[in-house]
């Protein structure tokens, strides 16, 4: 896998010496894969099928998660299909008084283990 981004934290570029400093291979996999799922499905104006609704997610600040997990993962699995060299190992939550966190545990390219993190506030309905 040959691949190259540009490192972005908080949705800016991470400088290195006034540059954007550049990222490769599993690093830049796995950012795609981060923008993929977070980015609002249709924001991005160079491709609009670029994205997800998962900025939609709002888990229940009180009952069950069980709705919010399907719906998370049926969107991450319709990511996961542009990308072939990530398999989804497995899937866990973390629940706070004010937040989910979603630990994936991924392969890359079968044989490199990685996780990736998204958080999502919880609302009060």
């Amino acid at each position: 896998m040959k691949r190259m981004d540009s490192l972005l934290k908080n949705g800016d570029y991470v400088l290195q010496n006034g540059e954007p400093q550049t990222i490769t291979d599993a690093d830049a996999l796995l950012q795609s894969l981060y923008i993929s799922v977070v980015v609002p499905k249709g924001s991005f104006s160079l491709n609009k099928k670029l994205g997800s609704n998962s900025f939609k997610l709002k888990p229940a600040k009180f009952g069950d998660l069980l709705e919010f997990k399907f719906k998370f993962e049926r969107i991450l699995r319709g990511v996961l299909l542009d990308f072939d060299d990530i398999q989804l190992q497995n899937i866990r939550y973390i629940t706070t008084d004010d937040k989910v966190k979603v630990k994936l545990d991924l392969f890359i390219e079968e044989e490199e283990k990685r996780e990736l993190d998204f958080e999502f506030e919880r609302s009060v309905d």
